[in-house]
């Protein structure tokens, strides 16, 4: 119902009910948290100094690791590879994640009423940047605090309620909250068990750990790799238990993939993970091969994510996974698109500023697993592109096609169609995007320059919602070249190959 309030009142009842630290008190805590999530139980231990953090967040037998230092955002996933990453960190903060959205200057917000009945509470509308729907935060009139936030994910409903508020050094902070989509077999639920903020802290423990990957590199010269090569993508073969199995090379996947009826099959282990709703939906969880081969690389105790994931592309080869960030960051890769091969070099033999004749390099930057480069695309710069071997097209990101109007024409009588496209995206492998083809001016992909150059074009937020990627390079340029995969060296190297200039010698 309608509220006689004012917004700038509610806020500011509401800033004076959380507080603010006692004077002396050093902006820094240590606290621990134990969850449930999806019916698996896990913790938290989380160490903060002003912006510095570490967090050590364990679920069943995985332990992730995610901070900041210096400015500097990392994380540390399952397989002992470090990142650094750039979008917001939404997993060390998960149960406090909405509580300083109505004090963030970069949200719109809105008074929309008061409810009625036994807790009466204010309801303002928050609208976030580049997010689709806008979240609904309860602020409760009596203590004014916030008790409920409502925001729409895809096609549900999420309810985070906020309970159990405790006054600690001037800051008042609940103690339990409890996630909801509707599915109560989902439902997530945090307690904070412990929280000081004069225990001692040391600040080394917020700088990004070195990897340890486990991952048995295997070879002392360059080596090819048992791999086959269907229209871009390449396809490599594992070995598991004997068994020989398909897994496609994405490096714009921060995460590795098995479809879930050959984990069920291998007999993996889920670790008691939910896997199966009451009415039939699967679920994607988290298990491990604990030996694997692909050539050379012998990977023990890998970890990956169990999810429906298989395609048939021929008689012979059935793709059921994806090897993503923590295949590529643990070799160095050639990728020869013109033969259809690839081969592994030796770290050590892959040095200096310039290792490969001719090639020109791109600095890379990962984020959280995912490549990006710099690429000019029509006359602007585009700082974050992914480069991606699983994709066959090129597609420019909204976002930067609104910045740069001018510099992009749509074909004739193009209509904008849905397509499911293995973006880097949210919590699963690829998302269903309103999709359409254009031409963007020029395109200039390391030295060269493609002119009125045929794109794909997006209103999904590539690579997720916070800090959108401002496109992706996919296969329909990278088969131009010998590329080179150089993780550790933070770079991407790319030297023209025979198909490069074949066509842009019949071109002149």
């Amino acid at each position: 119902m309608p509220s006689s309030a004012h917004l700038a009142e509610v806020l500011e009842a509401h800033e004076s009910a959380v507080g603010h630290l006692d004077p002396g008190v050093p902006d820094r805590s240590v606290e621990d948290w134990s969850f449930t999530r999806a019916g698996q139980g896990g913790t938290e231990h989380l160490e903060r100094s002003g912006t510095d953090y570490d967090s050590q967040i364990t679920l069943g037998p995985f332990s992730d690791s995610y901070g900041q230092f210096n400015g500097v955002r990392w994380h540390r996933d399952d397989n002992g590879f470090t990142s650094n990453t750039y979008a917001n960190d939404d997993e060390s903060f998960f149960p406090l994640r909405v509580l300083d959205d109505l004090a963030d200057p970069k949200n719109d917000l809105t008074l929309k009423g008061e409810t009625a009945g036994a807790s009466p509470a204010y309801v303002i509308e928050l609208k976030r940047p580049l997010y689709r729907h806008p979240e609904w935060v309860f602020v409760d009139k009596d203590s004014d605090l916030i008790t409920r936030v409502e925001w729409v994910y895809r096609k549900r409903r999420i309810v985070n309620v906020y309970d159990d508020y405790r006054l600690t050094d001037g800051l008042r902070q609940p103690w339990h909250i409890h996630d909801s989509d509707g599915r109560t077999q989902l439902d997530d639920d945090w307690r904070r068990t412990t929280l000081s903020r004069s225990a001692p802290i040391d600040v080394a423990r917020f700088a990004p750990p070195p990897s340890t990957p486990g991952v048995g590199l295997g070879f002392a010269d360059t080596t090819a790799l048992p791999a086959k090569m269907f229209r871009g993508q390449l396809i490599v073969r594992v070995s598991v238990q004997g068994r020989g199995l398909d897994f496609l090379i994405d490096s714009a996947s921060p995460n590795s993939y098995i479809d879930r009826d050959v984990a069920a099959e291998l007999n993996l282990p889920t670790f008691g993970a939910l896997t199966q709703l009451d009415d039939g939906t699967k679920l994607e969880y988290t298990t491990r091969i604990d030996d694997a081969t692909v050539g050379p690389l012998r990977f023990r105790n890998f970890v990956l994510e169990s999810t429906t994931y298989n395609y048939q592309i021929n008689q012979n080869v059935k793709v059921v996974g994806v090897f993503g960030y923590d295949f590529l960051a643990g070799v160095i890769l050639h990728i020869n698109y013109f033969d259809g091969t690839a081969e592994l070099i030796p770290r050590e033999r892959f040095t200096g500023a310039n290792p490969v004749t001719g090639a020109y390099q791109l600095p890379l930057v990962m984020d959280d697993g995912v490549p990006m480069v710099s690429m000019g695309i029509g006359e602007g710069l585009a700082p974050h592109v992914i480069v991606d071997t699983a994709l066959p097209v090129t597609v420019v990101g909204g976002p930067y096609i609104d910045a740069h109007t001018g510099d992009f024409t749509d074909l004739p009588g193009e209509h904008h169609r849905d397509a499911f496209v293995p973006f880097a995206d949210e919590n699963s492998y690829g998302a269903r995007a309103s999709i359409w083809r254009t031409r963007a001016s020029h395109m200039r992909f390391g030295l060269a320059d493609y002119q009125e150059a045929l794109v794909y074009a997006t209103n999904f937020p590539l690579g997720g919602t916070d800090d959108a990627a401002d496109a992706i390079v996919g296969l329909d340029y990278l088969d131009f070249y010998d590329v080179y995969f150089d993780y550790p060296d933070q770079r991407v190297l790319i030297k023209p190959n025979a198909y490069f200039f074949e066509v842009f010698h019949k071109t002149k």
